[in-house]
C-alpha cells in the first residue's frame, strides 16, 4: 500500500499494520528492514531508511522541527538517515507502564 502513494520499500520488507507514515512520498527503505508496531515516521523532510535495518515497536522518528530562533517559527524539515545494518528502539516512557 506505502508504494501505491509514492514510496520506496525495497525487497523482503516487514511493515506491522500498525505503523504511521504520514507522507509515504518522503520514504524511503533498503532491503530486508523490519518496522515494528505502532512505529511512528513522521516524515515531513525525507526518511531514508538502509539495507537490514530494524525500528522497534514504538519508535518514533520525526524529521520536521521549528526555528525556534525565529519569531515566525517557520517550519524546518530536515531529512533522516539511518544507515545499513542499525536497530532503532524506543527509550522507556514514563506515562505507560
Amino acid at each position: 500500500m506505502l508504494r501505491c502513494f509514492g514510496a520506496k520499500v525495497g525487497r523482503h520488507c516487514k511493515i506491522r499494520r500498525t505503523v504511521r507514515v504520514y507522507y509515504p512520498w518522503n520514504l524511503e527503505m533498503g532491503d530486508t528492514c523490519i518496522v515494528g508496531d505502532d512505529v511512528r515516521l513522521y516524515d515531513l523532510g525525507k526518511i531514508t531508511i538502509g539495507d537490514r535495518v530494524m525500528i522497534s515497536q514504538e519508535a518514533y522518528l520525526c524529521a520536521g522541527t521549528h526555528d525556534h530562533t525565529d519569531p515566525a517559527l517557520p517550519l524546518l524539515t530536515p531529512p533522516i538517515a539511518v544507515g545499513a545494518e542499525a536497530w532503532i528502539a524506543r527509550g522507556r516512557s514514563s506515562g505507560r507502564e
